[in-house]
């Protein structure tokens, strides 16, 4: 058997395989009907193909080119049926009239084909026993099929600029499979004319009905992209190997025939076993090339997923993570629109959106990220706003938790809710909804708008659209959380800040109370009015300090920068200790490295250290030693404060910071937190080591002095590189 008879057969039982697939997926619609009577048609010129390249004797093969053309002639105008009905042209006047025209001129064709006229008779051309000879008519009729496909090509390109999402892939699916179906068939007409090309093209008409059939029965699965990649790749492979197998097989008839006398059927075997055996090399290499030259991927989902993943991972802010998703999902889908809705009370709510710029100043500039206030009234003008709980698109996306394309709800459930659905979209002119679920519960909707090239949500988008919904989850409940958290822990703080308050306050002001119950009985006393007047003098003080204390805790006020000479703070710092170091026995050693010297303000560097070494002396009821210690070290001037006293637990030593975290009986545990502060004010850091009675070290670090503009200190400040 000769390969374009094979070729033949696979055309035939192709089209009326898939013929009959797409008619009965659904048969009611005219595009299914109007596509299962254009695979007929294309099933009965195969099939009459395949009879004629096998028969032997000259009166069958005119017979079966006769049935070959029948169905040649019945192409075209079902062609033409197929392509009104996919653009929803099928009651058009205009269209119509070319239509009946068509079947009109079909009916002529159909009677001379029992003529002389249209198939004149079968004669040897190249390497075929029989091939045919057109008659007078049959010119008329190339030009009417040329005439009808080119119309439909016309009619489907103008209707790419007016149709968007699965209409306009569809098309471009119909385009694309006309140019490979038709101009593979078209290469057997030059041999009717005596012009010496092999119709190799045959070998890819089958490829017409397997597009056009995913086209119509699996679209959303693929975009016309990698229809393109992998239909150029089998098509460059299988021409190739047919080739490849023509030559085989006439080398082998040729040279094994004559020496070995083995006959063609084996040498035939023998050429498809190489043949099969270099397919799969041969088509992993052309595609390797067609990638590089035809096909470039819009985004890189593995390295995308990885992105989101890592990114959501490390994500801990609700605001951040909703911005992160809608950015990325605009960005790399590039859609039109995208708007991220919140759970509340009654309604999903927008709380962020992107949408481009409606006149971009330049085609490079970022579109524009816009936020919008969580609450109704609903918003208009494309703006979004929300979409009640008790709305059919929420009611389905709970029922169904996936992924709802548009134009695919008429496929999944009723048209009348189909309706309302799209109904709800269409204020955010959305195209796409990914629900995402925590906990089984939907609690936000991301609204995708329309791809800016107008082509359909492919497989691989959607895959990345549900993992980005996955980990979006799961990044939102954990931040979710850690907000729970740290709200819970501020709670707790302003509990112990109450309590911490009131005990400091109270013990004060029931001095004060006790000593003014008792002044109408001693006013006369005067050791008693010196008395009260000192003890009210102290507690009011003591009042005052704390309070004093809590603001210098919490206000936020800039820090008016000069030069501070480190060594002589600390010794002016030391020496306002002088008497309760000798009244406690506390020996102080000191060392500092050099004359070093920070920017910052000397006044609350002082309160800082103030604070440090109180807790140090109070560390050492029974005596002991206070070594303070300064080093210079990459830019940073180290002040070191080590104490041999009681040490610090290992369960406190991360809360010695916190503010109002203390052991002691009295004070309201603000002093390292406030010294904390002031070091991080400074640009510097602070740090502790302790071990239970052995000691404690608290170390400052502060970034050393430079030539600095005299200022207002923010964090940073221009300088020369001068270390004094």
């Amino acid at each position: 058997m000769n390969p374009l008879a094979i070729s033949g057969l696979i055309n035939s039982i192709t089209s009326i395989s898939l013929g009959f697939l797409v008619f009965f997926k659904d048969y009611k619609r005219p595009i299914n009907r109007s596509y299962f009577l254009m695979s007929l048609s294309i099933a009965f010129w195969s099939f009459g193909y395949w009879k004629w390249q096998i028969s032997f004797e000259k009166i069958d093969a005119l017979l079966w080119v006769r049935v070959l053309a029948t169905g040649s002639i019945l192409i075209p105008i079902f062609y033409f049926y197929h392509i009104l009905t996919l653009l929803g042209l099928e009651d058009d006047k205009k269209e119509k009239r070319i239509l009946n025209l068509g079947y009109i001129l079909c009916i002529i064709f159909l009677i001379f084909n029992l003529t002389p006229l249209f198939i004149k008779d079968v004669l040897p051309k190249l390497s075929f026993k029989y091939w045919p000879e057109p008659g007078l008519v049959y010119p008329f009729f190339l030009l009417t099929f040329l005439g009808y496909v080119i119309y439909a090509c016309f009619l489907m390109i103008k209707s790419l600029k007016k149709l968007t999402g699965l209409r306009r892939s569809q098309i471009k699916y119909a385009i694309l499979a006309t140019i490979i179906g038709f101009g593979g068939g078209a290469t057997n007409y030059p041999l009717w004319y005596d012009i010496p090309i092999y119709p190799i093209g045959n070998f890819v008409v089958f490829l017409y009905a397997v597009i056009l059939t995913y086209a119509i029965v699996r679209y959303h699965l693929m975009d016309i992209h990698l229809v393109f990649k992998k239909t150029m790749t089998y098509s460059i492979s299988a021409g190739l190997l047919t080739g490849l197998f023509i030559i085989l097989v006439l080398i082998l008839t040729r040279f094994l025939s004559d020496f070995t006398g083995v006959n063609e059927f084996k040498i035939s075997i023998i050429s498809a076993l190489i043949i099969a055996l270099l397919f799969n090399p041969l088509k992993n290499r052309i595609q390797t090339h067609v990638d590089k030259v035809f096909y470039k991927t819009p985004y890189d989902y593995y390295a995308t997923v990885q992105k989101v993943s890592h990114e959501l991972a490390a994500t801990i802010e609700l605001k951040d993570i909703y911005r992160f998703i809608v950015d990325t999902i605009f960005t790399t889908l590039k859609l039109k629109s995208t708007y991220l809705l919140s759970a509340e009370s009654k309604y999903f709510e927008t709380i962020y959106s992107r949408l481009p710029k409606d006149k971009p100043s330049d085609e490079n500039d970022p579109p524009e990220s816009i936020i919008i206030p969580p609450h109704p009234p609903f918003s208009k003008g494309g703006m979004g706003g929300f979409v009640d709980k008790d709305s059919e698109l929420a009611k389905f996306l709970k029922n169904r938790n996936d992924i709802i394309i548009k134009e695919e709800l008429p496929k999944i459930i009723e048209q009348d809710r189909a309706d309302i659905i799209a109904g709800e979209l269409t204020p955010f002119k959305g195209e796409a909804v990914v629900p995402v679920f925590i906990d089984n519960k939907l609690t936000s909707l991301l609204i995708l708008g329309e791809k800016l090239s107008g082509d359909i949500f492919s497989g691989e988008d959607i895959n990345l659209l549900n993992t980005i919904s996955n980990q979006a989850a799961i990044a939102i409940k954990n931040a979710t959380l850690y907000a729970e958290k740290i709200h819970a822990e501020r709670l707790a703080s302003i509990g112990m800040m109450a309590a911490t308050l009131a005990h400091e306050i109270k013990n004060p002001l029931a001095s004060i109370k006790v000593f003014a119950q008792l002044m109408p009985e001693r006013y006369s006393d005067n050791e008693f009015r010196e008395t009260f007047s000192r003890v009210v003098s102290d507690e009011i003080q003591r009042i005052d300090g704390l309070v004093t204390e809590l603001l210098d805790f919490s206000k936020k006020t800039p820090i008016i920068t000069e030069k501070v000479d480190i060594p002589n703070l600390l010794d002016n710092t030391l020496e306002l200790f002088t008497g309760r170091f000798k009244k406690n026995n506390i020996h102080v050693i000191k060392r500092y490295d050099g004359p070093l010297s920070v920017a910052g303000n000397k006044k609350r560097l002082k309160q800082a250290l103030i604070n440090i070494i109180i807790n140090s002396y109070q560390a050492m009821d029974y005596g002991g030693t206070l070594r303070v210690t300064t080093t210079f070290d990459n830019d940073y001037v180290n002040i070191s404060i080590e104490d041999n006293g009681a040490g610090i637990h290992k369960n406190n030593i991360e809360k010695i910071f916190d503010p109002f975290f203390t052991t002691k009986q009295r004070g309201a545990g603000l002093g390292l937190a406030i010294s904390k502060k002031i070091t991080e004010d400074h640009g510097g850091k602070i740090s502790v080591s302790s071990r239970v009675f052995v000691g404690t070290t608290f170390v400052l670090s502060l970034p050393s002095f430079k030539e600095v503009k005299w200022g207002v200190m923010n964090g940073t400040f221009s300088s020369s590189e001068r270390q004094t």
